[in-house]
């Protein structure tokens, strides 16, 4: 999306609601889960995806463009019919390179293109001035509610996935180093992942393995 202020989710969604879908890419790319994602690569598996709206299945595509402000950004394009995420000439440069704040981008706005299709074709349909006016008006929104909230989770979770950190923790490895060595993401999104892991994810795992009753 054009820009960072808070804008509510049709869909409310957890950590764990988000790593299913950041898990349900990593299979369709093809990765384990001590496998890397690089930027590129996610943008050529992102362009052969469909964005769903009200039944519809659009096209998504990338596209280097000269952006006056963000390094990337997401947006619904009605006269192609098409969700396009557009990244600076000088943030593709470094995406080649394997920059980590650079991939963060190209996955956060992939990850608009995929959760968010129809609140990016909601924005695009107001005027230029309304646009900025709404997305002001939502700061009381819960993190789960937010779709920046849910298009940073879905990044970290693309790259750091929480089988990959269930992984190291079996192996009595799970660090920040061995987040930054394994994944190649910067040390503070290392820390957050970790962060994460350790306040919920851990605890969902650990729910998830508990035998279920077949009481219906």
């Amino acid at each position: 999306m054009p820009d960072s202020p808070k804008y509510p989710a049709k869909v409310k969604r957890s950590h764990a609601k988000i790593e299913e879908a950041a898990a349900r890419v990593r299979t369709s790319m093809g990765k384990d889960p001590l496998d890397r994602v690089g930027g590129v690569e996610f943008l050529v598996w992102l362009g052969r995806q469909k964005a769903r709206i009200k039944g519809a299945r659009l096209p998504i595509v990338y596209n280097v463009a000269p952006l006056s402000e963000a390094e990337a950004q997401a947006r619904y394009q009605p006269e192609y019919k098409r969700i396009i995420c557009e990244l600076r000439p000088d943030t593709y440069d470094l995406l080649e390179q394997g920059d980590p704040r650079a991939t963060h981008s190209a996955i956060h706005e992939g990850g608009h293109a995929l959760l968010h299709p129809l609140e990016l074709l909601e924005l695009e349909s107001l005027p230029t001035r309304a646009r900025a006016l709404r997305r002001g008006d939502f700061q009381h929104l819960k993190p789960y509610e937010d779709v920046e909230f849910q298009a940073h989770s879905f990044a970290g979770a693309v790259r750091v996935p929480q089988a990959g950190l269930e992984i190291l923790e079996s192996r009595a490895d799970l660090t920040t180093d061995s987040i930054v060595r394994i994944y190649g993401v910067s040390r503070a999104a290392a820390r957050v992942r970790l962060r994460i892991y350790e306040k919920y994810l851990r605890q969902s795992a650990a729910k998830a393995r508990r035998p279920r009753s077949w009481n219906f």
